[in-house]
């Protein structure tokens, strides 16, 4: 069928690394074969260790992956911007441009996306309130076609495809991250360089110690966040100031309705100790909100 709708066209295709994006070119890649080029954006918002996980899973999709490094126009573009709505806004104008020159540099006349129904709800081009805007609906791209063939479904249904294609674990069970990502995980102030590599490294070291106490499987999405309203706290013997990494844990089906998860007083005692030796973190707080009334993410 994808054969005959794109003919000879050739295709870039946005890929995260994710269930989504994977499971996705794994189905296109023996159809498209080298028409079809991935495309992941490295603009700083990756967690630590993404970007190996990201290669490895093209690996297993057999598809032709290209990194654009875009560090400086992310930079560029989040320099002064605090507030969440604009941070998705100013992302997904320099990620459409980033993909318009990356179809031009491989001639290619069709975008794809790998696209769930949730991220169209939430954006509200089904009739709904606007919840959050996504990188990856309603792009402005020019001339170049934008297809999403997987917009009808939900993480639940493309998790059970992936395990039908025997996608891999690493694969079948990961969980999301935004597109903008960790520029979404600095709050209250910009997501400058700096602040990025402070909540990469919290991110990092609460899924270590989730993954040791065998906890990290058992929840939907984790959310690591830091606070840039400064606090008071005490290391060694000195008063400080600092900010709040603040924990987030939900369990879901659909993602759009979730239970917020409640970590035991060791794990979450663990957490403190650990990310309160960075010196510029003062204190950290656990989010177990339910959504509604609260959505995944902080912002």
């Amino acid at each position: 069928m994808w054969q005959k709708k794109l003919g000879s066209e050739r295709v870039i295709f946005g890929f995260s690394g994710g269930v989504d994006s994977t499971t996705l070119s794994a189905i296109l890649t023996p159809v498209l074969k080298d028409q079809l080029l991935a495309i992941t954006i490295d603009g700083g918002q990756l967690r630590e260790g993404e970007l190996d996980q990201i290669q490895e899973h093209a690996t297993f999709a057999g598809v032709n992956l290209k990194v654009v490094d875009a560090h400086k126009e992310f930079n560029v573009v989040m320099a002064n911007v605090i507030d969440a709505e604009q941070k998705r806004k100013c992302f997904k104008k320099v990620y459409a441009s980033l993909f318009v020159q990356a179809a031009k540099d491989f001639n290619a006349s069709v975008v794809l996306q790998g696209t769930l129904a949730t991220d169209r709800i939430e954006s509200g081009v089904t009739g709904g309130a606007v919840i959050k805007s996504h990188h990856n609906v309603g792009l402005d791209m020019g001339d170049l076609v934008q297809l999403h063939p997987i917009d009808h479904l939900f993480k639940y249904e493309i998790r059970g495809l992936a395990k039908e294609i025997l996608l891999p674990k690493s694969v079948c069970d990961r969980q999301p991250f935004p597109g903008p990502g960790l520029f979404l995980r600095v709050i209250g102030i910009p997501a400058t360089p700096e602040k990025l590599d402070l909540v990469r490294w919290a991110d990092a070291r609460v899924r270590e110690i989730l993954v040791r106490h065998g906890v990290y499987d058992q929840i939907s999405q984790l959310v690591v966040a830091y606070f840039g309203v400064n606090v008071v706290g005490i290391k060694g013997d000195a008063r400080v100031y600092g900010g709040t990494i603040a924990v987030r844990a939900i369990k879901t089906l659909d993602f759009m309705t979730a239970q917020g998860v409640h970590f035991s007083d060791n794990i979450e005692k663990e957490i403190c100790a650990t990310l309160t030796r960075h010196s510029e973190i003062v204190q950290v707080g656990f989010y177990p909100a339910d959504k509604p009334p609260a959505t995944t993410e902080f912002e």
